[in-house]
């Protein structure tokens, strides 16, 4: 699946993490093309009741569903099909459309970024109380 997105660049240059970008022409009318190339999907604007089984049925007419992770109580999903192809076809199929009464908002899932540390030196960024200098 191919998504086309088109910006109107005035005198700066954008940077866009989505992957894969192309630019076509440079600077006035730039079209950027971005290529899927993960099986995994985000399911975002879920309600609190879907649990996985309502999701494997839901993404399995579109192929094979590899596997499905609800997070609880957030109202997000992630949801892994078989080949690229397959999750290409149900993002296509199934983004922005309703799913008991909710518009679902369905994207490729992002690698997870690490966490900031939060052992080590409590000292920082205390808000102003207690510092030290």
């Amino acid at each position: 699946m191919r998504v086309i997105l088109y910006f109107k660049v005035i005198s700066f240059t954008i940077f866009i993490n989505l992957g894969f970008v192309h630019i076509i022409k440079p600077l006035a009318h730039t079209k950027i093309e971005y290529i899927m190339d993960g099986k995994r999907l985000y399911v975002g604007n879920l309600t609190y009741s879907v649990n996985e089984a309502n999701l494997r049925e839901l993404f399995g007419a579109y192929g094979e569903v590899e596997s499905v992770k609800v997070i609880e109580q957030k109202g997000f999903a992630f949801v892994e099909m078989t080949t690229v192809e397959q999750a290409e076809a149900a993002m296509g199929a199934l983004n922005e459309t309703d799913y008991e009464g909710r518009t679902l908002r369905i994207d490729e899932a992002r690698p997870m970024q690490p966490r900031g540390d939060f052992g080590g030196n409590r000292n920082r960024g205390s808000g102003g109380f207690n510092r030290r200098y």
